[in-house]
């Protein structure tokens, strides 16, 4: 029998024919800044926002509670796309306060703990694309030579006692709406070696030729708002940036400025940056090429049954479910193909990272909710059960990839 492509019922803006960058005009709002930042997210005043999410904060900063106008990109109609797929239930962190998830987030200071765990502040161009922090040679790249790797290997021997670094929009190649911007707290391995070793993408590894080193980062987190370190933080001016381009800066007095003003801001563990597929952290530093640490398979066995005791015991899973329903209106919705219904047995809480257990403390942000069918794909779907396709590789997979028209078997 032929085969057939299963769709979801509303295209993205992808599947519309738009890409990165392309801008949106909003008909009433024509000087407004939005841009396509990927396949279910606009880019507006710096943040990461959804189609309705937009609309509703446009609408509500001016007394209203919808917007009314047209949203165009490339002559096409966004309005088609208008359902309860790009609602704010998708971009939690982008949502008005009272939409927002009830303990779906974590303060800066309950992941970081304290400001000594703090390595420093990188300027960078923007948010992060894959789990790894690049830099510059300052040796021989063709000979690989110890400068080579310098700055890369100073991150990873620093990140055996401060592993957490903050990223902060700056440098030549940043756009103009993240510069001065607090984007990201991300948590460094020790494992170093060159940028291709870790990024497979094609188009991303050319982007990052001129950064030929990197670290392996095990958490990326987005902070809400992406404040502004002038606007939002106080800071006097962006001097905190100073020689923090080639490499990691640590001024002890930026700081404790800096931790004072970011330790009660929200934060939301990144899913769409998941771990480079079965890395294990070595705990120590560690040189590595292509063949980088790897969970070995006993242990990966256990750490994975260890997380399906968490994704099938009461309170965390629970608590996961609770937080789905509060930002649902009171339906739980699958988060991969949006599926909703009231009843929650009808829906799992899955590990989205389940090799990462024993490392640190799991929370909600590392779960996510999907319906039995998603869940099963995110597992048995994946190279191997232990490393789980992501909630967006499972949505891509199952409502584009060619299927049997009798389903599989």
């Amino acid at each position: 029998m032929a085969d057939t492509i299963r769709r979801r019922p509303r295209q993205n803006f992808f599947e519309m024919g738009l890409k990165p960058g392309d801008r949106v005009v909003l008909e009433q709002h024509p000087d407004e800044l939005v841009v396509v930042e990927n396949d279910r997210q606009l880019r507006w005043r710096g943040r990461l926002i959804s189609l309705t999410a937009l609309r509703q904060a446009i609408g509500q900063r001016r007394g209203l509670t919808t917007y009314s106008g047209r949203i165009t990109a490339n002559g096409i109609d966004l309005d088609q796309l208008y359902d309860e797929t790009y609602g704010p239930a998708r971009i939690a962190e982008d949502l008005p306060e009272e939409l927002r998830p009830k303990g779906a987030w974590l303060t800066f200071a309950e992941v970081v703990g304290s400001p000594d765990n703090l390595m420093g502040v990188k300027a960078v161009w923007g948010k992060s694309s894959a789990p790894v922090m690049c830099f510059g040679s300052r040796g021989d790249p063709s000979a690989k030579d110890t400068l080579h790797f310098s700055l890369a290997h100073n991150v990873a021997k620093k990140s055996i006692s401060q592993p957490f670094m903050v990223t902060i929009g700056g440098g030549e190649q940043v756009t103009a709406d993240l510069r001065g911007r607090v984007l990201e707290l991300v948590r460094v391995s020790g494992a170093y070696g060159e940028t291709a070793a870790f990024v497979s993408d094609p188009e991303l590894s050319e982007r990052l030729a001129q950064w030929p080193v990197a670290v392996v980062l095990t958490e990326v987190y987005a902070i809400e708002d992406d404040p502004d370190l002038i606007e939002d933080l106080g800071f006097p001016d962006r001097r905190i940036l100073a020689n923090a381009y080639d490499g990691v800066k640590r001024n002890d007095a930026d700081i404790d400025r800096l931790w004072a003003a970011l330790k009660d801001r929200r934060l939301a563990l990144r899913h769409d940056v998941p771990a480079l597929p079965g890395f294990a952290d070595p705990g120590k530093v560690v040189q590595v090429s292509t063949l980088f640490p790897k969970v070995k398979a006993t242990e990966g066995e256990r750490r994975y049954k260890a997380a399906l005791q968490i994704e099938r015991s009461g309170d965390l899973a629970r608590e996961a479910k609770r937080a789905n329903r509060e930002r649902n209106g009171g339906v739980l919705v699958c988060e991969a193909c949006d599926f909703s219904d009231e009843k929650s047995a009808l829906f799992d809480a899955h590990h989205v990272e389940p090799l990462a257990l024993g490392v640190r403390e799991t929370t909600i942000s590392h779960l996510a909710i999907l319906c039995p069918t998603c869940h099963r794909w995110a597992h048995h779907k994946a190279l191997h059960v232990t490393a789980p396709l992501t909630v967006s590789e499972v949505r891509a997979a199952r409502f584009l990839e060619p299927t049997s028209a009798a389903g599989d078997q």
